[in-house]
């Protein structure tokens, strides 16, 4: 996969990453955002009219191994699972090589939406988190501010019982050429389950990934 090559989106994404350690005083060995998270392997086996949305790989192969990543947010390896602390992460690594350089990647997490919608912006948020600042960043961005008021509670019952919706937009085509855009959203068999808040503080510090 190619890395960017932009100077610009380069000159951002470091001084992203530098402030987002500033931010949580992160240490060098540690991710500076979703820090705590586990690896997890499966297969992925579409269904009989997934084809019917779109040409790739994904779809029309009878199966494809996964690669996913279960996390919580903040660059806080030790956050507790039965916290107050927010949204929780799910990526999703479709292999499609046996060297593993090819694949599709899907990045989702368990609120609907996102607090802002360019780099740029996320860097003045972990800004004002650092400077205490973020009355003034929510000011200057009043979709931020309804973000953070909405967002889902981060207390499932498991990572299982979730939903989980994606960052990024993307495009299906098909074999007819039909085009249609779309996010995914990842929603549980049996249903979304959470805790309470008062419930939530009686469980295990791990009990979430614990149940991985």
């Amino acid at each position: 996969m190619p890395l960017p090559e932009d100077p610009e989106l380069l000159k951002l994404s470091d001084e992203l990453v530098k402030t987002i350690r500033e931010t949580f005083d992160t240490p060098q060995n540690y991710r500076p955002v979703h820090a705590k998270g586990q690896l997890v392997k499966g297969p992925f086996t579409p269904s009989k009219d997934a084809s019917k949305l779109s040409k790739a790989p994904i779809f029309t192969n009878p199966s494809t191994p996964l690669v996913m990543r279960y996390s919580t947010d903040t660059g806080f390896k030790n956050l507790p699972d039965n916290g107050e602390n927010g949204s929780r992460g799910f990526a999703i690594r479709f292999v499609l090589s046996d060297d593993g350089h090819k694949h599709y990647d899907i990045i989702t997490n368990n609120a609907f939406g996102f607090v802002v919608s360019t780099g740029e912006g996320f860097l003045d948020q972990f800004k004002a988190m650092r400077d205490n600042k973020m009355e003034d960043f929510l000011n200057n961005y009043p979709h931020a501010r309804y973000f953070m008021e909405n967002q889902s509670p981060a207390h499932s019952y498991s990572f299982a019982t979730e939903q989980w919706h994606s960052i990024h937009a993307f495009k299906f085509t098909n074999d007819k050429g039909e085009e249609r855009y779309f996010r995914w959203r990842l929603v549980p068999w049996q249903g979304v389950m959470k805790h309470s808040k008062a419930d939530a503080a009686k469980q295990s510090k791990n009990y979430q990934f614990d149940d991985l």
